[in-house]
Formats: C-alpha cells, sequence, structure tokens
C-alpha cells in the first residue's frame, strides 16, 4: 500500500500521526507545536508568494480546518472595503470562505478557511489534498484584489469583476 492509499480513520494510527504522514511524504515540511499537538503550520508558495498555512485536527469536534493567511496587513481605514470584497468573494465560492482577523483595533490579517468534518468518516490523502488545494487555489485566485483594494484603491466591485475575468479566460 502507498502512501497515497493510506486512510485516515485507520484505528492502528491516531488521526495526528496519519497527517504527519502525509504531509511528510508530500515533503511538505511543517512545525508542531509542543503545547498542541493537533496543529500543523507550514508555509505553500503560491505564484512567487509565501502563505503561511495552520491545518487544525479537532478531534473534540470531528473537524479538520486549513487556514492560509494572506500576506497583506490591513490598516483600519481600509476595513470597509476589504470586507465588502470578503462578501462578495464569499458569495462566489462554495467551499470554504474568506474572513478578516482582528489581531488588534488598527490591524487585520485576511484568511481563507475551508473545513472537513471526520466524524466516524474515513477522511483519504486525495481529500486531505482536496481542502488544502481548493483553500490555496481561493488565495490564489483572489490575492491580487486584494492588493488592488489596499495599494491602487480599486473598488472591491471593480476587483471583483477584474478577477472573474482572469478565471474566465484561465
Amino acid at each position: 500500500m502507498g502512501l497515497f492509499d493510506k486512510q485516515f480513520g485507520n484505528k492502528k494510527k491516531n488521526i495526528f500521526d496519519q497527517i504527519s504522514e502525509l504531509l511528510t511524504g508530500k515533503g511538505i515540511k511543517f512545525n508542531r507545536p509542543p503545547h498542541d499537538n493537533a496543529l500543523f503550520q507550514f508555509e505553500a508558495n503560491v505564484d512567487e508568494r509565501v502563505i503561511h498555512c495552520v491545518l487544525v485536527c479537532d478531534i473534540n469536534v470531528s473537524l479538520l480546518t486549513f487556514v492560509a493567511y494572506l500576506q497583506n496587513p490591513i490598516p483600519k481605514e481600509k476595513f470597509p472595503e476589504i470586507l465588502e470584497f470578503i462578501t462578495r468573494i464569499n458569495r462566489d465560492i462554495w467551499y470554504g470562505s474568506f474572513q478578516i482577523n482582528f489581531e488588534e483595533d488598527s490591524i487585520g490579517y485576511v484568511r481563507c478557511k475551508t473545513t472537513l468534518p471526520i466524524d466516524n468518516a474515513i477522511v483519504s490523502y486525495e481529500q486531505l489534498e482536496r481542502l488544502c488545494f481548493n483553500n490555496l487555489l481561493h488565495v490564489n485566485n483572489y490575492q491580487n484584489g486584494f492588493s488592488e483594494i489596499l495599494t491602487k484603491n480599486v473598488s472591491p466591485k471593480n476587483a471583483l469583476e477584474e478577477i472573474r475575468l482572469a478565471i474566465k479566460h484561465q
């Protein structure tokens, strides 16, 4: 049985070890903080941009959660435009969502979050890969819109229209 054939939910190994093995087999270097063995932190390179990623395996709520953080800090004065853009994006995507993470009153960061229930289910490597890939695909498609709004004062509506046009021509 190869790495891609292994399944989560295998009673012989705990799910955290299975995730570690699968990520390692894919060549993904990750960190696991000593205080939280359910947390996997790593970086993904998306179109020459480093995206900080977190995969959380929470067996208490039977959920795998993948979160990718976009690089651009969001100043407080741009919150309304960014929140409008996020609302417009989230109407277009069916799997996952963008959110703004308020670190403090004056700055925020955009994140894309996708989840996969694991309650009484066998989760394959392909499902884990889809969970991560769909998230990073959304980040890849929409991250330029965030930059345009922040640096060029493009309206959220126009930024999304440009992205839709680019996606349509891919």
